[in-house]
């Protein structure tokens, strides 16, 4: 049976360059891949995941809390993290749940990684940097690589 990965990000292009490092990742093509574009979604996606869990789920900080090409709809009142970090509210959900509190979650996003703090992520969560330092392989590299050692 296929390893079902979610991929949580609110830019089109984005989320196509993410599931292209999982396919090659998994060149056998033993995954499939579900792609929510915001946090309102990832909401409405939450009991599936709960009732049967992704094997993995990959996802942007930055996130809209409503689909951009949606009804404009009113975001929950924004408690801890600014506005734009839905990615950390959306791990809490997981965090919250018995099922779904170990699913192995890569979060990512290109803002400086100094501007919020990762000391607070559990032990399921990892961060990848999107930036690119010196001496670090590119984005796409570290994605399959992620992956695969989260798989």
């Amino acid at each position: 049976m296929p390893k079902e990965i979610v991929i949580v990000e609110d830019n089109t292009e984005d989320s196509l360059r993410v599931i292209q490092c999982v396919q090659e990742a998994f060149p056998d093509g033993d995954f499939r891949g579900t792609a929510i574009t915001s946090e309102s979604a990832f909401c409405t996606t939450l009991p599936r995941m709960q009732a049967d869990p992704p094997a993995l789920v990959f996802m942007n900080i930055v996130l809209r809390w409503d689909d951009p090409r949606a009804p404009r709809q009113k975001p929950p009142e924004m408690e801890g993290h600014g506005p734009h970090l839905a990615g950390f509210r959306c791990l809490a959900r997981l965090a919250t749940h018995l099922v779904t509190k170990d699913i192995p979650v890569i979060l990512y996003t290109d803002l400086d990684p100094s501007e919020f703090r990762l000391d607070h992520l559990p032990p399921n969560a990892r961060f990848l940097p999107v930036r690119e330092e010196a001496g670090m392989p590119d984005f796409d590299n570290r994605v399959v690589k992620a992956v695969r050692e989260f798989l």
